[in-house]
Parts: structure tokens; sequence; C-alpha cells
């Protein structure tokens, strides 16, 4: 009990609006001494990042009413039974600055395997309703439930619960004393443990249906290793995201990255390629945890006692990290690498069975696979590298004759793509497979799954573990058992292992402790101080205010609080500072995290900037936010106090906690810093004062800058004066003026998802409109029906995605602006007097 006061100060963190209720140090001691196996901490780097407490109970206890304290024994904790039928949760919570990781499914997913492991009938607990107080006058318990289930309410405690597979059973009435915000209600909630059996019969501990991912990977340039880590995290993503259990990668898939050592000879650039080695477990080693899928690393070169040799490694989801290697190696990788081969060869446990892993060449030696059958193992797993189909036919055929004579499954997974800038390594071919025995109960032609030839992909297979149990003893022959072990036997001769150096061996120690860590964020990385982030970000924020008119201060404030300084799952992996999510609307890239439900859709960027512009984008499209853009761009407060108004975050305190943060770092000082102009617009703002490349619905753009020309823009950014012209609509004769827009792209057809419509000022063209919103003048004429020159009288809906329809009135509009015929001047002109300023400015005395 070294740890209480940490673990005490991790509980007054997680309950905050109930400081005096953590578990005294007397409390824990009880329950490590009846239960130690159903009290488990998360710690990152000493931290305690989260808990979960349970006892065991008879299921009779709890099919009737009961309350926390009886559940507890007067929290005594006698009430647990060592030989009762159900897990009961004590307690659960993960601190706030490790929220938003996964943390608390994986505490679940530890109670559930928990369960399997002592064979119990089901986990269950009774769950606060802290949202209840806000419906308690118009709606009952059980109808508040009901609209937290349908997602018509949300409950921030119940909807978790509900989203890692609980149900409610029945609705407790003072279950726990003093708790106002449920007002004293509880749901029972319970998990049902399916592979329950009889205490006579064997619990099931391992998962009987895995499912795996195998990744074809295509063979591609990469400029550095962190963009093939994104792309092989895009592919490990998607496989989490199915659900899968393994993701194997091929052999020697970070090879791309030899081609800037192409001129080096193939020796000297295989070597180059093994520098890279530690980076990439170690990246893959957080990844398996952050994506709670087991990853086979395919195969690296790597250097021991300066001499070469090929091999991977098993990132268990658990945190340890396996090293295995390439037994046999090619003539080839012999004779032009110099590569050597290793001698380990050893089956795996991880939490779907025993596996074993052989490297391309070995699947062609059956002694390897034999032995590794006698280890007890269900999957074999091949990543390979063949640049010719009889190349593949060999592993290929190896691989299926593999699983047949030793009843297990075996996965094949290689390269496609051509490298033609790196030697050694110009063509690949690859179909990646999953192999099953030939029996009644598999494939006719045993083969599960394949893939597509030479086609990047991913092959998602379940294999049913229990078959091969089946298969071993009862099927129509047994290869295993019928071995004539009296005329021969296969024996394994003891060799020294390769002589690994110590700074190996601690980098696996330590890979390994990420068990304990579970957050992929704060292994071997430092997280974000505030002032680091904002020293990072405050020059986007003050970008965003002189193009939108939003504060800079509130948007690093909002920044701060949603993207935990930088340190979120969010941030880190997907650029979005905001927790913006998916909706319908969005077509770029994409990201699934667990938030309100399991596997939400979040928007990702290429960069952090462009976080900050879809947040400044939202509040100014967005109606409710509208009344904002009428206050004070240096009255934080009052924009602080409106968005709270708005709706903008449902915390109660959310105003307060972005002041706090704004005059604690002192914030507002960032408001004080545009030297350009200060613009209160209802719609979207055109940018000004930065001469920086920008993007609007996806297009590139530019802010004019005084004494420009169109010409000058274009020879600025390598292009023709005439394709600027076109790309802006400027050929009927109109102009550009400083702090004007100017794409450098052609403008899209329709514009970005969730503006459909724009409201006319009664003072814009539709020439106007079609630059605010980066839409073709053409696409806008032919949706309203009218002409490039028209002014849409004020209040008129302008198309902006689609014809107007048929049943609504045409476009009302005049072919002048209020005041007088539109003004046309020669493109190049760049005079304008102050009465033809297309907005009201107000220009900042700083």
């Amino acid at each position: 009990m070294d740890d209480y006061q940490g673990l005490k100060a991790a509980m007054i963190a997680a309950y905050q609006s109930m400081p005096n209720s953590y578990w005294h140090e007397h409390h824990i001691q009880a329950l490590l001494d009846k239960f130690p196996e159903g009290q488990v901490v998360l710690k990152v780097n000493d931290e305690f990042a989260g808990c979960a407490l349970a006892i065991i109970v008879d299921g009779d206890t709890i099919e009737t009413h009961h309350t926390y304290a009886q559940i507890t024994g007067n929290y005594t904790f006698d009430t647990h039974n060592p030989n009762g039928d159900t897990l009961y949760g004590i307690d659960i919570f993960v601190t706030p600055g490790f929220r938003g990781l996964r943390l608390g499914r994986r505490l679940y997913d530890y109670r559930k395997e928990l369960c399997e492991k002592l064979n119990l009938k089901g986990i269950a607990f009774g769950g606060r309703i802290p949202n209840y107080y806000k419906y308690a006058k118009e709606l009952s318990p059980k109808d508040y439930i009901e609209k937290v289930r349908l997602k018509e309410i949300h409950d921030p405690v119940l909807n978790f619960q509900l989203s890692n597979d609980f149900h409610p059973v029945k609705l407790l009435k003072g279950y726990l004393e003093g708790d106002k915000a449920s007002s004293e209600y509880a749901v029972l909630l319970e998990w049902d443990n399916i592979y329950f059996e009889k205490p006579s019969e064997m619990a099931r501990t391992i998962k009987t249906v895995v499912r795996l991912g195998l990744i074809q990977w295509q063979m591609r340039p990469y400029k550095d290793e962190k963009e093939l880590i994104q792309q092989a995290e895009y592919f490990i993503d998607a496989l989490s995201g199915y659900r899968s259990d393994f993701a194997l990668f091929p052999e020697f898939f970070n090879a791309p990255l030899m081609a800037k050592f192409n001129h080096l000879n193939e020796p000297d650039a295989i070597r180059k390629l093994a520098g890279y080695t530690d980076k990439l477990v170690e990246e893959f080693a957080k990844l398996s945890v952050s994506y709670n899928i087991n990853i086979i690393t395919g195969s690296v070169p790597e250097i021991v006692d300066n001499k070469l040799y090929n091999v991977g490694y098993l990132c268990q989801r658990n945190g340890s990290v396996q090293r295995y290697e390439k037994l046999h190696v090619t003539p080839d990788e012999a004779k032009i690498w110099g590569m050597g081969g290793g001698t380990d060869l050893r089956a795996f446990d991880t939490d779907c069975g025993r596996i074993g892993i052989l490297i391309c060449y070995d699947i062609e030696f059956p002694e390897l696979s034999r032995i590794l059958a006698n280890d007890g193992i269900d999957i074999l797993f091949v990543p390979f590298l063949t640049d010719t189909q009889n190349g593949y036919s060999r592993v290929k055929h190896c691989a299926q004759a593999r699983a047949i004579e030793n009843e297990c499954y075996v996965a094949i997974a290689g390269s496609v793509g051509n490298l033609p800038k790196v030697h050694n390594m110009d063509i690949q071919f690859a179909q990646s497979m999953v192999f099953t025995p030939c029996d009644f109960a598999f494939p006719n032609n045993g083969i599960k799954a394949e893939a597509t030839p030479n086609t990047e992909m991913i092959l998602i297979a379940d294999v049913d573990l229990g078959l091969l149990r089946e298969l071993h003893n009862f099927g129509s022959v047994r290869n295993l058992k019928d071995r004539r072990l009296d005329l021969f036997e296969l024996k394994r001769n003891k060799m020294n292992k390769l002589n690994i150096p110590a700074a190996i061996n601690l980098k696996i120690l330590l890979l390994a402790w990420v068990l304990f860590v579970l957050c992929p964020a704060l292994h071997g990385q430092t997280k974000n101080s505030r002032e680091d982030y904002i020293n990072l970000y405050k020059g986007v924020a003050v970008i965003e205010m002189e193009r939108t008119g939003i504060p800079a201060s509130i948007t690093m404030a909002q920044g701060i609080l949603e993207s935990g300084n930088g340190n979120s799952t969010l941030a880190r992996k997907a650029n979005n500072h905001f927790g913006i999510k998916c909706h319908s609307t969005w077509t770029g890239q994409k990201v699934y995290h667990d938030d309100d439900k399991k596997n939400e859709c979040f928007r990702k960027y290429n960069a952090a900037e462009e976080s900050y512009q879809d947040h400044s984008d939202f509040l100014v499209s967005t109606p409710r936010y509208k009344f904002l853009f009428e206050l004070d761009v240096l009255d934080y407060k009052a924009w602080a106090k409106g968005l709270k108004k708005a709706g903008y975050a449902t915390a109660r305190d959310y105003d307060h906690m972005l002041i706090k943060i704004i005059e604690e770092h002192q914030l507002f000082y960032l408001d004080k810093q545009s030297t350009t102009l200060e613009m209160k617009l209802s719609g979207f703002q055109q940018p000004s004062g930065s001469s920086g490349v920008k993007l609007n619905n996806n297009v590139k753009y530019v802010i004019m800058q005084p004494g420009e020309s169109i010409l000058s823009v274009a020879k600025r950014h390598d292009k023709f004066r005439k394709e600027l012209i076109k790309y802006n609509d400027l050929s009927n004769g109109l102009e550009l003026r400083a702090g004007d827009t100017v794409y450098l792209q052609p403008k899209r057809n329709k514009a970005a998802r969730g503006k459909e419509t724009h409201v006319a000022s009664g003072q814009e063209t539709l020439n106007e409109i079609s630059q605010q919103y980066a839409v073709k003048l053409k696409k806008l004429v032919r949706y309203n029906h009218a002409a490039p020159t028209d002014v849409p009288e004020k209040g008129t809906e302008v198309y902006l995605r689609g014809r107007r329809p048929f049943n609504m009135p045409v476009l009302n509009s005049t072919n002048e602006k209020p005041g007088g015929p539109a003004k046309e001047k020669p493109i190049d002109n760049q005079e304008k007097s102050s009465d033809e300023s297309e907005f009201e400015f107000k220009f900042n005395d700083n």
C-alpha cells in the first residue's frame, strides 16, 4: 500500500463534485486481502490514470432490491463470496487527464476477461444516472432511461455503460445515499458471460473465434519514416474498426525507405534501413495498445553484433513486445545483402491462442512448422516478400501444405507494387490468403479467404479455434495423432541464441511496460505543457481572429480545454483539437474513436491549422452563434458566456473554465495583436492581411496585398495571369483589390457540405458570393437561374450546392448594387475609393 496517497489523489480528481467520496486505505487493503484479482489500477509514468474495484457475490443477492451499502456489507466487503457466480463492480474511474484514451473500455475488458477466466455468470453493478436531475420534474426514471437508450438524451455514465455491452435489468431506488444528481436512483446493469459453464466443466479462457487482418501492402515512395508509419496506422485503424484481433504486415514492408540510400551499394543501403527499426518497433508497440489489436510487424532488418538479420516483432495489445527471427535466408539475401539466419524458433501465447510466425522462406521447411505444431500453435502467420509468380507459388503451396500437415490455420501476407529507385527491390507480386485444414468443417479447397492478386487491400477473415480441437480428435484423418513416432522423431538442437545487445533487451522490457501505461500519447513522448501548447498555436489563433473575428483568446482556451493541451488522442492522431465529429456533411479523412458511443466518427486533418480553421468556420456558419459576432472582439468574458448560452458545451461551468484559462495565461493580450482589420459579418468572412496560402472549400487561395496586381500574384505563385483570371471569374472585366481573395486553383462546383444556401445581404453580386464560398460563378448562375452580375435582394436565399427547387420563387435580384450601378475597372487597377468598400471595416488602434 505504498502507493495509497497517489491513488487517493486520483480518486479525488476523478470525483471532483464529491471530494470526500474516496476509499480509505483500510477499504483498499480489505479488497486486496479478499480478492486481489478484482482490483486493478492503471499507471502512466508513475501517475495513476484509472482504477477498477470489484468483489464476487451470489447472483441471487442482486436479484432482490439492494443498496450500495448493503451490497458492500456497509463498506466492509464481507459480502465477497469466493464461491459466488457474479462479479460485482464496486467502483471504476479514469482521472480527467487521461480521459478519451479508451482506458475505461480497457478496464471493462479486463473485468470481462477476469469473469471468463473465473467462469462467472457475468458482471453486475449499480450505474448512476448523473444527468437525471435535469429531467426529474418532467420524466420518471424509467422514461429517462428509455430516452437515453434511444439516444434522445445523453447521460455520460449510462451511455458509456450501454456502449460497453451492458444492459439495464432493473431500477434501484435509494441506491447511493447523497447522490443528488441521480436523485439516489441507479440502474442495475449486467453483462452476461456467454462462455459460462457449470462448475464441473472447464471454463473457457481463450477466444474461440479469432478475426485475422492481413495487410496486402503496396510498395510506394515515402519521404520519411513518419509518412510510412502514418500509412501503416491507416491500415491498423481500419482493422481495429473491424474488431480484428491481429494485423499482419508483410516482410520488409519498410523497404521503400531505402530509396534515399540508393546511391550506396546494396549492403550499405540495407544497413542504413536497419537504423529505422528501433523507431518502427516503438511506434507499433504504441499502436497495438492504442488500437487494441495484436500487430505482427512482418519483418525488418536489424543489426546485432555488427551482423545483419531479418527479424520481426509481435506487439501484443497487452503491451508486451516479443521478437522473432528468420532462420533461413535466401541465397540473394546472403549474397547481395550479407544477411545471416537467426536461431530462435518459438511459439507465442496471446489472448487469442498460441501462434507461430515464420518469415517467408522459412515456410518452405516443414520441420519448423512441425516443431511449432508440437508446441501447440493454433495459427501460423507468414509475412513474405516475393518478386515473381513462381516465387509466390512456392510460398503459397508450402503454406497450404503446412495447414493440412499441422492441423492449424495459416495466414500469409505480402507486398505488391514497384520500387524503381530501390536496388534489389524492383518488383513485387502477392496474393494474401488464409488457409485452413481440409475437412468437412472447413472450406472444401482449404482457403478461408483470399485477396485480389497484386492489389493493395486488407483481407479480414474469422477462424474458429474450436474447430481445430474437433479436428485433432475426430477429423476424417488425424495427421498429428497418426504420426509413426516409433519410426522417426523430430527434435530441436540446442543452439546459443543471438547475442542481442543490452540496449535492444532494455527496449523490449520498456515496451512491455506499456501494459501498465495503456497510453500511447505518453509512452516515449513528453506531454505538452499548457505553455508549450500556447506557444505552438497562438499564432494560428490570431490568424483565425483576423479571418473571422473570433477572439484569439477564446479560440486558444477552447483548444486547450478540448484537446488537453494537445495531448488528447484526437489531437495527436487526427490533428483534431476541438473534437469535431464527422456528421453527414464531412467528406474528408476520418478516424474512429470511442466517445459517447463506440467507434464514433471524427474528422481527421492534415495539420492542426486546418482544425482551427474548421472550428472557426463552424462558429461563423452556425446560426445559433450569429449573435456572438455582434460582441466586442476584446470582450472575452462576453464571448465565453455567449458560447455557454448558445449550448456549445454541456458543462455547467464551461464559460468559467474558459475565462479561468484566459486569465491565468493572460491570453487576452492575443486579442490585441491584430494589426489588420476587425470584421463583423454574418457569413463567411474574407480573410485579410496575410500572404500565406490557405484553403476554402478545399481550394487554395491567397489574399491580395496592397500594391499587388493579378500579374504579380501569378508570378509569386508560379501561375499564368490568364489562369488566375479564369479561376476567379474575372473575364467580364471585374477587378480584384487589396484584401480580396485570389484563388490559385479552379473553384468547386458546389459549396462545402452543410453550406446549402447563402442569405443575401442585398449588397453583393453572385460573383462576390462565388468568391466567398469558392464555387464557380457559372454554377451559381445555373443553380439560381440568374445572371452573373445579378445582385440578389436582401433576405433572398442563394443556392450553393444544387438547383433552386421549382416550387421556389425565382431569385429576386437587381442588376445594380444599392447606390448605383456596379463599376468596372481594369483588372490590375488597385485604386479603390472608400465609398466602394465591399465591407464595413474598423481599424484596430494597435
